[in-house]
């Protein structure tokens, strides 16, 4: 990796950080926006950048289309038990956390206004994808709303960053043994970045400056992201108490971990990067493409719950409003975790519930499955999980 691109990694988590912390707080219809067609999402309405005469302004925005704003019977089921986010009031902030592949390696955290110094908090990590980056992932999850609305810390890492072509990307390794087959591989995966011991770095860093309850740590992540999650419940299981994700499969021959951890996959049947079956999935995105293997989902979740103790037998509900959901549930885990899936009929790769970010978004991921809140699911499931 050139310096010249580490500088420019750098500068470019710097210059994007102002601009979306000041943009989400003064969105309105009317005021001011920096470029046409982009979206902001506040309070779950959501505005695009318009052209008014020789401005750009926010239009008047409309109501986001999803399960948590249809008020549906299944919001009982799918958000059981949390408060639905509020506009943030908190503290975001971005920190050094250097490693030697990579000097200027940091990460993103947002402190809610209703934290108190001298009560422990529950930490959510949330890993962005494949040639995402810290503040993509807090914009595409809004996470930062529910966290001001349930108390809890949310921490967004970046993932190492490196050039591939003539750009630079970041990347996880998520423990892809013969995982990328043809073209250029995840960097991080030529490299061997040791990531397992990047976030337990980063819950140390982040215990050390804020007071964290360390039987609720939380992972969550969206793709590249997703495999990395659950390789951290396979072999960071003493530091992590669940894993929810969206759209990534158990990139790991074996997982074997020292204690049992709870896992939710959420993943959509038309995901062209995450096979519901598995085989050989093709990723292209700018001047660069690779293809790789693509374990099958519900294999994946199988291993997940076997290497949990749980019974190999699953129960499945399919009698929800919604028919696109089936929820399956793997019984008989050890220390009561919990191993489930949602399977999303017709769902892409995508973010489910969050418009997309750019035509760029919907070319690599697909346009994003409205009717469900990914994040807000994904929240229900790990709020009452507490390590044994």
């Amino acid at each position: 990796m050139t310096k010249k691109l580490i500088v420019f990694l750098s500068i470019l988590t710097l210059f994007l950080t102002s601009p979306i912390i000041s943009a989400n707080a003064s969105v309105k219809a009317g005021s001011a926006c920096k470029k046409a067609g982009i979206t902001s999402t506040v309070s779950s309405k959501t505005y695009t950048c318009i052209k008014s005469g020789k401005k750009l302004v926010w239009n008047k925005g409309k109501q986001t289309s999803s399960a948590a704003n249809a008020g549906g019977s299944d919001d009982k089921l799918l958000y059981a038990g949390i408060k639905y986010p509020v506009p943030t009031k908190g503290w975001l902030t971005s920190l050094p956390l250097p490693t030697k592949e990579d000097s200027f390696r940091s990460y993103t955290i947002y402190i809610p206004s209703t934290w108190t110094p001298n009560v422990v908090s529950p930490l959510l990590i949330a890993l962005h994808g494949l040639s995402g980056w810290d503040l993509q992932l807090m914009d595409n999850t809004a996470f930062n709303n529910l966290a001001e609305a349930n108390n809890f810390i949310v921490v967004y890492p970046n993932g190492t960053g490196e050039k591939l072509g003539d750009r630079g990307i970041r990347s996880w390794n998520g423990g892809q043994v013969g995982w990328c087959t043809t073209g250029n591989c995840p960097p991080s995966q030529i490299s061997k970045i040791d990531d397992v011991g990047y976030i337990s770095n980063l819950i140390d860093d982040v215990s050390s400056r804020y007071p964290i309850d360390p039987k609720r740590v939380y992972l969550t992540g969206h793709s590249n992201g997703s495999q990395l999650a659950q390789r951290l419940a396979c072999q960071l299981s003493n530091k992590i108490t669940a894993v929810a994700v969206v759209a990534g499969h158990l990139a790991l021959d074996t997982c074997n971990p020292d204690s049992p951890v709870s896992l939710l996959q959420i993943y959509g049947t038309e995901d062209t990067l995450n096979l519901e079956n598995g085989g050989t999935a093709k990723i292209s995105f700018g001047i660069y493409s690779y293809e790789f293997n693509s374990k099958g989902v519900m294999k994946s979740v199988q291993e997940m719950a076997l290497a949990n103790g749980c019974s190999s037998n699953y129960s499945q509900n399919n009698n929800l409003t919604n028919k696109d959901l089936t929820i399956y549930t793997w019984p008989g885990c050890k220390n009561g975790v919990v191993v489930s899936s949602i399977r999303i009929l017709g769902a892409s790769h995508a973010w489910m519930g969050r418009p997309a970010q750019s035509a760029d978004s919907i070319k690599l991921s697909g346009e994003p499955y409205m009717k469900i809140d990914a994040s807000k699911v994904i929240w229900a499931f790990l709020a009452n999980k507490v390590k044994n």
